[in-house]
């Protein structure tokens, strides 16, 4: 336990407090599913930062209303993971973030089953090709999928083993999935020499 609150920012406690106090509103002004999700996943990213203010309440009551009377989000978004393989503590609380909130996720055949186990449960998971291999039973080019699957408003994470990608093959893959006006998010592993996603 000590470890974990080690490794947890000090603001989380007073965000987790606020959570408890909005709860009610999102689960009566916000539909289960997107909506929700939507908003859970605004409000944790905030809860990792400085602690809340006086006015971030009223900012986050205001999320939930705009969210509400908005339609539906139509554009997903590719998130590019980098890790260290078979090391799970390299992961940042970033990229565990990110892989819980994944639809789908692609990767690398070096990246380790514990690392995959912090996806979500009902997560799609597809074993990635090599760069430019189509010899093998992957046939279907992983940054299709990538874009088709952004497009359908879901969220993608394609998780990078060190050493696995080549540097290059990973920063076309980035650049691709960009040049499709999907958003996109990288996430460098700890401690990393290089970052294989590219700049940007």
């Amino acid at each position: 336990r000590r470890r974990i609150e080690a490794l947890l920012p000090p603001a989380l406690a007073a965000w987790g407090h606020l959570a408890k106090e909005i709860r009610d509103l999102v689960t009566s002004r916000l539909a289960p599913g997107p909506q929700r999700r939507e908003f859970w996943e605004n409000f944790s990213e905030r809860a990792f930062g400085n602690a809340p203010e006086a006015g971030d309440r009223k900012s986050v009551t205001d999320l939930i209303e705009e969210i509400a009377a908005g339609p539906a989000s139509t554009q997903g978004q590719v998130t590019f993971i980098e890790t260290v393989p078979g090391d799970l503590e390299m992961l940042t609380l970033k990229a565990v973030r990110a892989l819980q909130s994944a639809d789908v996720i692609i990767f690398d055949e070096q990246v380790s089953d514990q690392i995959l186990e912090l996806a979500r449960r009902e997560a799609r998971r597809m074993p990635a090709s090599s760069c430019g291999d189509r010899s093998v039973d992957q046939q279907i080019d992983s940054v299709d999928v990538m874009i088709d699957t952004a497009n359908e408003g879901k969220h993608v994470a394609r998780v990078f083993a060190v050493g696995a990608t080549d540097t290059e093959c990973a920063k076309n893959m980035v650049d691709r999935v960009k040049k499709e006006g999907i958003a996109v998010i990288q996430v460098p592993g700890v401690l990393s020499a290089t970052k294989i996603t590219g700049a940007g």
